[in-house]
């Protein structure tokens, strides 16, 4: 049984009723939507995350973005470089909760679990409570795959509407090409950002964003065949922008890098 004060929290914060009022926040309630997807997945299809109780796994994973509320309240946007990060004014906001109605915060491992997924999911590895690291690793984990995912799906937009400038900043240039170093990090999965002169290089920058992800986190893998944004498989989403920014036979070899995470 859920901590009943966790439980009321949980109804009076539902992230499509804090999530709203403006673009930004909306965007933020789609993350959540898949995020909570994709950790129910894993959970009831990897072995490892057996352990885990769903519900409150996927209870957890609803409220990782409340802080962005107190965030656009405090800045009028979400401030990407305030010290002031979601991950403290969540775990801030819970706790002025607690005290606004006035109830004693048990000695519950539930509490416990909560608030370091609030303050850590962003890094496991700060979170120092044996119970809860289980659920910070995964929640973790499928977030910096939906970041990943995001980034690609926008990337066909991005370059109708030349949005980065390199057409109109290199009109020479090739817009396939591409420096082996560029390819050579998004197959190794070493995020190394450096400045892109194509958009198939830009491609396969944000590509490795996944590749990344995939490497710290193996168990992912399984993701790539899940639905999202439209397609049947996350996988297809990179095929479609690889096909239109790559060369065909570059499109080719970097889907067939993320084919084989899953073979």
């Amino acid at each position: 049984m859920q901590n009943p004060i966790l439980k009321q929290y949980h109804i009076q914060h539902r992230y499509y009723d804090i999530l709203k009022g403006d673009p930004v926040l909306d965007q933020k309630c789609e993350a959540i939507e898949l995020i909570t997807q994709f950790t129910e997945v894993l959970i009831n299809t990897i072995p490892a995350c057996c352990g885990l109780d769903t519900d409150f796994a996927l209870l957890c994973a609803e409220h990782i973005y409340d802080g962005y509320v107190a965030q656009f309240e405090l800045f009028g946007s979400l401030d990407f470089q305030s010290d002031l990060s979601h991950s403290i004014l969540g775990l801030n906001s819970f706790n002025n909760w607690i005290t606004a109605n006035a109830f004693v915060s048990p000695i519950d491992e539930d509490i416990q679990i909560f608030r370091d997924v609030l303050l850590y999911h962003e890094d496991p590895n700060l979170c120092s409570c044996k119970a809860s690291r289980p659920y910070v690793s995964l929640i973790c984990a499928v977030e910096c795959f939906v970041i990943a995912t995001a980034y690609m799906s926008k990337l066909s937009a991005i370059k109708k509407g030349d949005l980065k400038a390199f057409v109109h900043g290199n009109p020479s240039l090739d817009p396939r090409f591409v420096k082996p170093r560029y390819f050579k990090q998004y197959e190794n999965g070493e995020f190394i950002y450096k400045t892109c002169t194509t958009f198939a290089e830009h491609t396969l920058l944000v590509a490795t964003l996944m590749t990344s992800c995939l490497k710290r986190f193996p168990f992912l893998a399984e993701l790539l065949v899940q639905p999202a944004y439209g397609f049947s498989y996350v996988m297809e989403v990179y095929n479609s922008v690889f096909k239109k920014t790559l060369t065909p036979a570059m499109a080719k070899k970097a889907y067939n890098v993320l084919l084989n995470k899953i073979q």
